[in-house]
């Protein structure tokens, strides 16, 4: 369950860096389901963890948690990276819109 729910993690946060370069109106709905599907891909790994901690299945544990851990933490960096390319276009686009209209434009 985790792996299909990182991916369409990775996917919503691809589509959501393409529909900010072609300056889309839906990079807000793609950032959110983003941020979902990381949340929960991460909260099923852990739930995957407290099962085996309750079945006290300590040998699958040792085999599992330094994996994951890795896992996690490459997952989370992409993800974050892809975020934060989307978010630095998007106050690239702000900043352009500051100087064509002169208005202050309020986040």
């Amino acid at each position: 369950m985790w792996i299909i729910l990182g991916i369409c993690s990775l996917i919503s946060t691809i589509i959501n860096v393409y529909f900010g370069i072609k300056k889309r109106l839906c990079t807000k709905c793609t950032t959110t389901f983003a941020l979902i599907f990381m949340t929960l891909t991460i909260l099923n790994q852990y739930i995957m963890v407290k099962k085996r901690v309750l079945l006290e299945d300590w040998s699958a544990i040792l085999d599992v948690v330094p994996s994951m851990t890795t896992v996690l933490i490459i997952y989370t960096i992409i993800i974050v990276t892809i975020n934060v390319v989307a978010l630095w276009n998007f106050f690239n686009k702000i900043k352009c819109y500051h100087k064509k209209t002169g208005f202050p434009v309020f986040l």
